[in-house]
Order: C-alpha cells, then structure tokens, then sequence
C-alpha cells in the first residue's frame, strides 16, 4: 500500500509519512503498511484517509415464491409423479 499519496491529507491533521508510517509529531508511530498490502491503525481518523469505508448498497431480498397444492378439477389434491425427479407436480406457484 502507497500512503505516500495520502501525505497531505494526513499533514492537515497533524500527523507526518515516511514510506511505511504514520507518525504523530514526537515520532511515534501511529499506523503502519502490513506485509500483505494492507495497513493497520488504531486512529480512526486516519483509516478514514487511508483506507476509506466502502460504500455498501443496500441489499433487496428476492421475493420468495409462494406455493399451495395443487389440485385436479375435482377438489382433489395432485400427486407428485415419481417419473420426473426434477419437476414437483404436487405444488404450484401462487403468483
């Protein structure tokens, strides 16, 4: 991770760069670059600048799909056919 490019950004706040760190002005350090590209910091402020939160769209859930037994014209509820294991003739959708 480059938080060279983030330089200004975290100057306004009151908080030096080096290549890997994050430092405040007595040279703690603050954050810093992780071996895997990431970068740890407890200072939410400064995660805020380094790594902004993601924008997350809110989810719709599908619609779940109603169904009720099926039934023949006489009243009478419809067996499922052990023949086709892939279709269930004993329920229908209710749209």
């Amino acid at each position: 991770m480059n938080i060279i490019k983030h330089k200004d950004a975290l100057k306004k706040i009151g908080y030096g760069v080096s290549a890997d760190q994050v430092i405040n002005s007595r040279g703690d350090v603050i954050g810093q670059c992780d071996p895997y590209g990431g970068f740890i910091c407890d200072v939410k402020e400064i995660m805020d600048i380094v790594c902004p939160p993601k924008k997350v769209k809110p989810t719709t859930e599908p619609k779940k799909k109603k169904y009720v037994r099926a039934r023949d014209e006489e009243g009478h509820f419809v067996a499922d056919d052990p023949e086709t294991l892939d279709i269930n003739e004993a329920w229908k959708e209710v749209k």
